[in-house]
């Protein structure tokens, strides 16, 4: 993996920082496996934090022994966890190795109470690792999505409902311009969305041009609505109307019926 690999989203060609590590750092293998997969680091004295891409993210590294030990040996994990929540840049800490070989020497309920701390009181994003190298991977996955973005789409859809009735909640939300936000927030059932869909309610009108540069296709939500409402239920559409509906693939491949194959 390169540092360079993210692509696909607007601004995946912006250059990454240089990333700041830590002097005391340097005892660890984390800063020769960013240099070997192609993050350009500087060594300094940071303040608060292992590793630092500025105006990004801020990370602290703890072996997972001394993440034990800064709780109840020293108690130097919160103020720790303090500085860094104060801190401008987002921030998230890594422990390194597993906790489960150090379960003799705290108690399963401080140690559960301690990371539900970090996450819920201080704000930290507590993220494992097996070691030097996926600490290395992680660190510099955060800061290439921080600076380019993912480079790729999720899919917000689940898998297809094996339910009554959920079918139509399904295939909404896989229409051009529409998703759970629009459907919760516009429909209370599956016959108030077939009509507010089918009969343009002003609530729920949204710009074609908008629809269909974020989509990518020439079709008003309310036509191809028609269009899947208007098949039998059970029945997959004609091939006139599959051959006329070109929408995402994955609305396609939701209808009942339809599947990557029949499209």
């Amino acid at each position: 993996m390169a540092a360079g690999s993210n692509s696909g989203a607007a601004g995946a060609d912006a250059p990454l920082p240089t990333l700041l590590v830590d002097s005391r750092e340097s005892r660890s293998d984390v800063p020769r496996w960013l240099t070997q997969l192609g993050y350009a680091t500087q060594s300094v004295e940071l303040q608060v934090g292992d590793y630092w891409a500025p105006g990004f993210v801020l990370v602290e590294r703890k072996v997972a022994s001394d993440f034990v030990a800064s709780l109840i040996v020293d108690g130097r994990l919160f103020g720790q966890a303090e500085l860094m929540a104060s801190h401008e840049d987002r921030t998230v800490m890594i422990i390194e190795g597993s906790l489960d070989s150090l379960r003799s020497k705290i108690e399963p309920e401080a140690l559960a109470g301690a990371l539900s701390a970090l996450t819920m009181y201080f704000g930290l994003n507590v993220l494992p690792s097996t070691g030097p190298e996926q600490t290395a991977r992680i660190i510099g996955r955060l800061m290439t999505h921080a600076v380019r973005g993912l480079g790729y789409e999720i899919g917000l859809r689940a898998s297809k409902p094996k339910v009554d009735g959920a079918m139509s909640q399904y295939l909404l939300e896989g229409l051009p311009g529409i998703g759970p936000r629009w459907r919760e927030g516009s429909s209370a059932s599956s016959g108030r969305q077939q009509r507010c869909l089918l009969h343009r309610r002003p609530n729920c009108r949204r710009s074609k041009a908008s629809v269909r540069s974020s989509q990518g296709t020439s079709q008003w939500p309310c036509t191809i609505a028609r269009r899947l409402f208007a098949t039998r239920r059970g029945q997959p559409p004609s091939a006139s109307r599959r051959q006329a509906y070109r929408g995402p693939a994955e609305a396609v491949e939701g209808f009942p019926g339809v599947g990557a194959g029949r499209r």
